[in-house]
């Protein structure tokens, strides 16, 4: 499919000069327009009506899908994105994957319902998802918030989670640690990648360091189909302490597990964190509220947000826009 960035390359312009021949061709020089002209006939490119009619179309709302609604960090990262929407003059509307798995189909298919001027999409871009989300994109502009770094055709918003639980690992490794387990959480299967990816820096760092991998799971794979993440936090714990040998750091997919195994440990009259340290992910209020037991790999949630909303007001205001993307690491904070 041809995309503007073709016809710019071929013109000589920018894209955003190909978005201004189509939005207000005299502030063009002859020329410049003439180029612009010649690469669309050549290229036979068509601007996409709906993105056209997007931009006269106001309603002032901005969608937000996140995988579930039992997790704190999603919570606070839906207030910090609706925070710098209504920074933009835009109010936010926000949906669950878990409570409708069917929002993003809907979406695509009944734009003229639901009125909105753009979707950010929060770590929801499983490979079998991509399609529908090409598809929406068509109709809307979108940002994904996303741990993967492999989504060109959008515009994204890029957590590293494999760097930092790499080094987080790195960090009790270097602390002479020799056994360092790691426990995940999630929601049925809307957080597999995230997940995947954290479990992937966990394994590399412990794998680096010549030591064994001792992972846990419960009632799943990749996702840790819990009934909830203090559940599996429970259950991970559970399984690495009845081992032959017992983890001297635990490290967990979200702040909600650790508090699970957490609350295990010391109902099993383990001391936290002199005998068994615990570090979580996301850097939520809850590890304010259980320090120092908790420790927690901290993300950048307002910078975060405000890179999502800007790239995404940035498209809705011109949706020929080039895509663009910003990556964020994520440090562990310990007490």
């Amino acid at each position: 499919m041809v995309t503007i960035t073709d016809v710019a390359n071929l013109a000589r312009v920018s894209p955003a000069t190909v978005s201004r021949y189509f939005n207000n061709r005299a502030l063009l020089r002859d020329d410049t327009a003439k180029r612009v002209e010649d690469a669309i006939k050549k290229l036979q490119f068509s601007p996409n009506p709906v993105a056209a009619g997007l931009r006269t179309k106001r309603s002032g709302m901005i969608a937000c899908i996140i995988p579930t609604l039992n997790n704190l960090y999603y919570i606070e990262l839906f207030s910090a994105i609706q925070r710098r929407c209504t920074q933009h003059g835009y109010s936010l509307c926000m949906y669950s994957i878990e409570e409708d798995s069917d929002i993003l189909r809907k979406l695509t298919e009944s734009m003229s319902e639901y009125q909105f001027e753009g979707v950010i999409i929060c770590y929801l871009d499983e490979p079998q998802v991509i399609p529908t989300l090409l598809e929406l994109q068509q109709r809307i502009p979108i940002v994904l918030l996303t741990a993967s770094a492999e989504r060109e055709q959008f515009s994204t918003v890029c957590l590293d989670a494999y760097t930092a639980t790499y080094n987080t690992t790195k960090y009790y490794i270097s602390k002479g640690y020799k056994h360092i387990g790691f426990v995940s959480g999630g929601y049925e299967n809307n957080l597999r990648i995230i997940i995947s990816e954290k479990l992937r820096g966990y394994e590399k760092a412990v794998a680096d360091a010549g030591l064994a991998s001792m992972f846990s799971a419960p009632r799943g794979n990749l996702a840790a189909e819990a009934a909830d993440g203090l559940t599996a936090g429970v259950l991970g714990a559970q399984h690495l302490m009845s081992g032959a040998v017992k983890p001297e750091a635990i490290v967990c997919t979200l702040d909600i597990v650790a508090l699970g195994c957490v609350r295990y440990l010391r109902e099993q009259g383990y001391r936290v964190p002199e005998d068994v340290e615990v570090a979580g992910f996301s850097g939520s209020t809850l590890t304010d509220v259980y320090a120092p037991y908790i420790s927690s790999i901290v993300q950048p949630l307002d910078s975060i947000a405000a890179s999502a909303v800007r790239f995404l007001v940035e498209q809705i205001r011109d949706p020929y826009a080039p895509k663009k993307t910003k990556r964020f690491d994520a440090v562990l904070r310990t007490f």
